[in-house]
């Protein structure tokens, strides 16, 4: 006798609520016109001037990324300069700077006092922390003038590092990119104050602190840089519709970086200025509105940057030879899933976006070919393999696992679907 399992009663009251995102959120990953309105209308907007004049909200822009040997090289000469620059061997608290446990606690005032840039005051604090040689003796060597003012040393545009950080950090703690923003980024929290607030090991924290550490930032200021979109689409893929550009380099790695400067932003809000401004000023009906779109702006952003590591890690042996048989069957799903958001997410990001490739432009969308084009690429180029030896070659090469009869059923809707084309074709051209 089948046995049913008994009918459980809900409960009257409860409906299933979904939960859809704030139209804020619906613009700024509509596409990137709507992105670009998004970004005009927040830096354009009376109350936002008044938090970045006030220090509460910073505009900061990846200029660089220092690989770690040319920075140790760059930073022990750097240092000492901005040392000497700023005669800080001469202030009494700077020997408690260099020698105290907790000194990262109370830096951030000092940074204040002496009216110094907080994030590059930390970064040489922690360098010279970490040096074998005593910070006393690296410091009184005799430093030119032209050292003092010596430019910043060339580093990466590709920051590839920095992105999997984000994404390997983001996704274990479950945090938001904002909080990533604002606590790592923005380099104003010790190690310890970073593992209290996410749960994380203070050597963790500490690891992460000193890639970022790697980090040039820009700060923006002034007059808003993101300007209204043309409504006048162009015909023709201008530099200005390129995503980013794909490179090899000379140790044959793949490299990436954006070409549209405005995808390396970031909007940081100091937390604790933040809670000053509003026991100065009361609370303010459109600071909600206006700290959801930053945060949407963000978040787009590193979506972006997390979709285009993701691709160019999945995709690498494609985008390293230009073969089209290296690209591998690549689901839209498959991707959402290890950047942590929907299809559909992906699907607008990509949309209209090309890349720059040493064998040419390249539309994204190109990245993503289903199975049955895959295997009808296979087919052509290799029309005297058998449906097994396609599906062998497939798990083999891409660790696609598919039976013979499933080669099969591809093969043969994709021979339908050209045959299909080609009599189209050939009923316009009579």
């Amino acid at each position: 006798m089948l046995k049913t399992r008994p009918k459980t009663d809900t409960h009257p009251n409860l409906k299933l609520a979904i939960r859809r995102p704030s139209p804020l959120w619906q613009q700024a990953f509509a596409s990137a016109k709507e992105a670009q309105h998004l970004a005009h209308w927040l830096e354009t907007h009376p109350l936002f001037r008044a938090l970045q004049s006030e220090g509460v909200i910073r505009k900061v822009r990846w200029t660089r990324f220092l690989p770690y040997e040319r920075y140790l090289a760059y930073m022990e000469r750097h240092a000492i300069a901005f040392v000497h620059r700023h005669r800080l061997y001469e202030r009494p608290e700077w020997q408690l700077l260099l020698t105290h446990p907790d000194a990262e606690e109370f830096l951030s005032d000092l940074a204040k006092r002496w009216e110094l840039p907080e994030r590059e005051l930390r970064r040489v604090v922690r360098f010279l922390r970490t040096q074998p040689k005593p910070p006393q003796e690296l410091l009184i060597a005799d430093v030119s003038p032209e050292e003092v003012s010596a430019p910043l040393a060339i580093g990466e545009a590709d920051f590839s590092e920095v992105v999997d950080l984000a994404i390997a950090f983001v996704r274990r703690y479950g945090i938001s990119q904002q909080d990533f923003v604002d606590y790592l980024l923005s380099g104003r929290y010790s190690a310890r104050q970073i593992a209290e607030r996410f749960g994380c090991t203070v050597a963790e924290a500490q690891a992460l602190i000193e890639a970022l550490d790697r980090l040039e930032l820009q700060e923006m200021l002034g007059e808003p840089t993101v300007a209204l979109p043309s409504p006048v689409t162009p015909t023709k893929i201008s530099d200005e519709q390129l995503l980013a550009e794909v490179w090899v380099d000379e140790m044959g790695q793949l490299r990436w970086r954006f070409i549209d400067a405005h995808l390396t932003q970031r909007y940081l809000v100091d937390r604790q200025r933040l809670e000053e401004w509003k026991r100065q000023h009361g609370e303010n009906a459109e600071l909600p509105q206006l700290l959801t779109a930053l945060q949407a702006l963000n978040e787009r952003n590193g979506t972006i940057a997390m979709l285009l590591q993701t691709l160019c890690r999945l995709q690498r042996d494609f985008l390293r030879t230009g073969n089209p048989l290296d690209l591998r069957p690549l689901p839209q799903a498959e991707v959402a899933r290890q950047i942590g958001c929907h299809r559909s997410v992906v699907c607008r990001l990509i949309k209209g976006q090309w890349l720059k490739t040493p064998y040419g432009r390249l539309a994204l969308v190109e990245l993503f070919p289903s199975r049955r084009e895959v295997i009808a690429r296979l087919h052509s180029a290799f029309p005297h393999w058998s449906d097994r030896q396609i599906a062998d070659y497939l798990r083999e090469r891409f660790g696609i696992r598919l039976s013979r009869r499933a080669v099969t059923y591809h093969r043969h809707h994709a021979d339908s679907t050209d045959a299909l084309l080609r009599s189209a074709s050939h009923s316009k051209g009579r």
